[in-house]
């Protein structure tokens, strides 16, 4: 059984290959801050734990080089595995249980409805309007033209971060378009384009400016958002310089609208750990209080009637409790469970009747 939290991962370059021993530093914010500072293994691998928290722990990793280096991407595990949902059928009648339990329910609501109409305290309160102002995309004046002929976004190509250039990306991605040679001597062509010079290279379009095919090269695929392509009628727009087709570039940065908090810092990585149940309070009725109304709420409790997470016994073994039951004449089930100073564990259970 896992003690405390934890969380693993791998550090990895950023073209997605093992960046070996690495140093790690670990920041856990909240009421339980903390540091820890380790080693990968050398496949970048780590399972760092020891965190506690309560509800949700937020913990921060920042990985380097031994050599100081931070030019890192952090892989963090899944905390859960994938689970396939199971249909299971449904009963064709109700059972005993369930429809006992859905009077019992209807009853107690029934019985607070009428508490509430007759202590004469309600308090009807207005109608309030709340209105809100939903934030409208700034419009992308990167884009002269309408509808693009093809349109690959970087984030819907698994291991697009693995690619040396945006043009290795596109090699066997779009028909029509061919891309030959390697890294960095890569030629490109739109089927069916031909320039007036008889040129049937395409014309390439970074963030609204037309570069050359150097500037395409020199491009992160982390910092691409979309490539666009226009062939034909749809890149007349650009004149003769489109003849051949055009390959339209947008990065991330480039947009006005982009949100930079989606954008991982270089070797940082943010997890919020699903941490232990914050236990509630245990809700009984208090009737010993001073401002007892006049008329009691009816106390139709059918399901726990008390609970002590924590008892201990005095030295001779012995607990007592005490609590109140519900105005329902019915059969009650004790249950008792815990462990001895030397850590056998114990259960007893028994039952007691309570009468109109």
């Amino acid at each position: 059984m896992e003690q405390t939290l934890s969380v693993g991962g791998q550090v990895v370059r950023p073209n997605e290959k093992a960046a070996g021993v690495s140093q790690l530093t670990i920041f856990q914010a909240g009421a339980k801050a903390g540091m820890t500072i380790a080693n990968t293994d050398t496949d970048g691998s780590f399972v760092i734990g020891g965190f506690q928290g309560k509800d949700t722990a937020r913990v921060v990793v920042q990985a380097r080089k031994e050599k100081g280096g931070s030019n890192l991407l952090i892989k963090l595990n899944p905390r859960w595995p994938e689970v396939t949902a199971l249909t299971w059928p449904l009963p064709a009648e109700p059972q005993p249980a369930v429809t006992a339990y859905l009077q019992q329910s209807q009853k107690q609501q029934k019985a607070e409805r009428q508490y509430r109409a007759d202590t004469a305290k309600t308090i009807m309160l207005k109608g309030v309007t709340v209105a809100g102002r939903k934030p409208t995309p700034r419009p992308d004046a990167r884009r002269i033209y309408g509808q693009a002929d093809v349109v690959l976004r970087t984030d819907d190509i698994p291991g697009s971060n693995s690619f040396f250039s945006v043009l290795q990306l596109l090699q066997g991605r779009v028909a029509g378009v061919q891309v030959s040679g390697s890294a960095p001597n890569f030629q490109v062509q739109i089927r069916g384009g031909t320039s007036i010079s008889g040129s049937n290279s395409p014309l390439f379009v970074l963030d609204g400016i037309p570069v050359d095919i150097d500037a395409v090269n020199t491009i992160p695929v982390t910092d691409v958002e979309t490539v666009e392509i226009l062939k034909g009628p749809s890149a007349a727009i650009y004149g003769s310089r489109g003849a051949g087709g055009v390959i339209a570039i947008f990065t991330k940065r480039g947009n006005s609208n982009y949100d930079y908090s989606k954008t991982p810092a270089p070797g940082i990585a943010t997890a919020m750990l699903p941490a232990y149940y914050q236990a509630r309070e245990f809700y009984a009725p208090r009737y010993e209080t001073a401002a007892r109304p006049a008329q009691p709420r009816p106390d139709y409790r059918s399901t726990t009637l008390y609970w002590a997470p924590t008892l201990r016994t005095d030295a001779t073994g012995q607990a007592q409790v005490s609590f109140y039951c519900s105005d329902d004449a019915s059969t009650f089930r004790v249950v008792v469970e815990g462990l001895s100073n030397a850590g056998t564990p114990g259960v007893g259970t028994g039952e007691f009747k309570v009468g109109n």
